[in-house]
């Protein structure tokens, strides 16, 4: 007999379990689920592990997968299970998993953690589970990128690895570098980041923390086929898009820079990585980078304008502050909650850099109602605001 645990739709155990029998996947009741663990193998010379399953099964009988997997009997986590799977269908004996995806599928009414590993065993040591597999053999990168394109692949399962294949499609390069990312992964700063960064899709968060990040730009920066991975747009995960916004950031050629940031801004997604990419060259070229913002003020993507806000907040409220930037801010009428957070950002910042020419802004109403309340409240919770002007801010407050 075969339990499994029962799950709801966040993830979260019901106290519930399953009894397994042939084909009664089907019946267990809506908004409930078990967890499966599928694994992809791959060996460290590159090849991947391919196992085909038993005529018998009651689910892809006799169809070839990418190396192992099944459902995590009562009382196993997702590792424990990815563990037992791994060594009970192929011999092989892993201690590193690196999360691919986190999904959840209806018909079969399962929640899967799709997980990559990397071995060095003896490729003829492979021992098949009775009942569970009956063949298996290595392929090298074409082979297994065939495979996933064949009739006699598993199209579910293609899907749930999707992430890690899409990247090998992309060459060697970019197949390192998601590798890498995904050997550093953080899951508990990966759910963290879910929940912070809601507009993207949670199996593009690996969960790397920028720390890590950032060495790992600088590492890749220095690589001659770098321009492989700055081209290879859009990217499949958000570290990659993060990785690329730190090497930007770092690059000491004001050209190939801007040439580079204006590949790369059409793509960037989210408001982490538009603002973490900060590219220090632009402190010593800031004529050119005004009629760059110009530019960027005027497109229709929410992170390119947010952009283009945030190096007027980086770099012309100081010393080079002129009123007419504000007053482009101030023109900016948007339904993208990312970009009016970004301009209540950039007029706070503003108050406490230059207080007397920006409070008409306010006193004036020149922003919308919701962007004029959030700058104020930015404002009053700012060190660099005086108590004095803190009261008066309130008092200038839109009641609605």
């Amino acid at each position: 007999m075969e339990l499994w645990d029962l799950y709801d739709r966040d993830g979260n155990k019901t106290g519930e379990t399953w009894e397994r029998d042939f084909g009664n996947y089907k019946k267990i009741p809506d908004g409930r689920y078990h967890l499966v663990c599928d694994i992809l193998v791959k060996h460290v010379d590159g090849t991947y592990l391919l196992t085909q399953r038993h005529p018998g099964k009651d689910v892809y009988p006799g169809f070839w997968e990418s190396s192992c997997g099944g459902s995590a009997l009562t009382g196993e986590d997702p590792l424990t299970c990815a563990k037992r799977e791994l060594f009970e269908e192929t011999g092989i004996r892993s201690d590193d998993f690196y999360l691919i995806s986190h999904t959840f599928r209806e018909p079969s009414r399962s929640m899967y953690y799709t997980y990559l590993t990397i071995v060095d065993c003896d490729k003829d040591s492979v021992v098949l589970q009775e009942e569970e597999t009956v063949d298996y053999k290595w392929v090298d990168l074409e082979g297994f990128l065939e495979y996933t394109d064949s009739d006699v692949s598993i199209k579910t399962h293609n899907d749930r690895c999707m992430p890690y294949i899409s990247s090998c499609r992309k060459g060697a390069l970019i197949t390192e570098i998601t590798e890498e990312l995904l050997k550093d992964q953080d899951s508990k700063y990966r759910d963290m980041q879910v929940t912070i960064i809601p507009n993207i899709k949670p199996d593009s968060i690996i969960g790397v923390r920028t720390p890590v990040l950032r060495k790992l730009a600088k590492e890749y920066a220095k690589r001659s086929d770098i321009e492989t991975f700055l081209t290879s747009l859009p990217h499949q995960f958000f570290e990659e898009d993060q990785l690329h916004a730190f090497i930007l950031s770092g690059m000491r050629d004001y050209e190939i820079c801007m040439k580079e940031l204006n590949r790369f801004l059409p793509y960037v997604n989210n408001w982490a990585t538009c603002d973490q990419m900060s590219p220090k060259v632009f402190g010593k070229n800031k004529k050119e980078l005004l009629s760059e913002i110009e530019s960027w003020l005027k497109s229709d993507k929410t992170y390119t304008i947010r952009f283009a806000i945030g190096m007027l907040m980086e770099h012309f409220l100081k010393d080079d502050f002129k009123i007419a930037y504000p007053n482009k801010v101030a023109r900016i009428r948007s339904e993208e909650y990312y970009v009016n957070m970004m301009i209540a950002w950039y007029f706070a910042t503003a108050l406490a850099f230059q207080y007397d020419q920006i409070i008409p802004f306010i006193e004036k109403k020149k922003l919308d109602t919701w962007t004029h309340n959030k700058t104020i409240q930015k404002a009053i919770e700012s060190y660099r605001i005086t108590d004095e002007q803190k009261d008066y801010l309130r008092s200038l407050k839109i009641k609605r």
